[in-house]
């Protein structure tokens, strides 16, 4: 008579859901990592619009130059775009439809 043993996994279906579930904790962890990439990249260009501002100075001037102000304005926008483009990637993925926004 058999005896009676609860049914087991093999060990290589184990090794399939840990490695399914450190690619998912690792993929959530990008994703978190961009939003708050995102986060800072948004009060960086606070920071700038508010240093060349004339409103908080007691001289009338800014403290950054307008055409110093432009470059960093466009940089700024450029990471922007970079880190939007990426998350947009990594929640496709994680979203599993694959196709690209419209």
């Amino acid at each position: 008579m058999p005896e009676n043993k609860t049914e087991e996994r093999p060990p290589q279906l184990d090794n399939v859901r840990d490695n399914a579930t450190q690619e998912d904790f690792k993929m959530k962890n990008k994703v978190w990592e961009m939003l708050e990439l995102d986060t800072k990249v948004d009060v960086l260009r606070h920071l700038i619009r508010l240093a060349a501002s004339t409103k908080y100075t007691r001289s009338g001037k800014p403290c950054l130059p307008m055409k110093k102000y432009e470059m960093m304005a466009r940089y700024i926008n450029e990471i922007g775009c970079m880190v939007g483009g990426y998350y947009k990637s990594l929640n496709g993925s994680t979203s599993g439809n694959g196709s690209a926004a419209k």
